[in-house]
């Protein structure tokens, strides 16, 4: 099995401009990889708070779910089709 940057040279030889493209995009997208040991704290933080930050949305839509659904039935089915793509 031949590597992502052995497929290209075999299609674009190495002194073309397309080639040189490739290549410092790819040096680019090197230099910007973080390693999975330091990204691996920060998004086990970020599930964390997407966890807090729905249960909070459920006890509100819980505690007033009466009042949206009367509102929501109130609307007209132009404006329920415009709340979503307001969002």
């Amino acid at each position: 099995m031949h590597t992502y940057t052995e497929q290209v040279e075999h299609y674009f030889p190495t002194n073309s401009d397309l080639w040189k493209i490739f290549q410092s995009a790819n040096s680019l997208l090197a230099a910007c990889v973080t390693p999975i040991e330091e990204i691996r704290p920060q998004a086990k933080e970020q599930v964390k708070q997407i966890f807090r930050s729905w249960v909070f949305l459920a006890l509100c839509v819980k505690a007033h779910e009466e009042t949206i659904r009367r509102r929501w039935l109130k609307k007209t089915k132009a404006q329920r089709r415009a709340v979503p793509l307001k969002a």
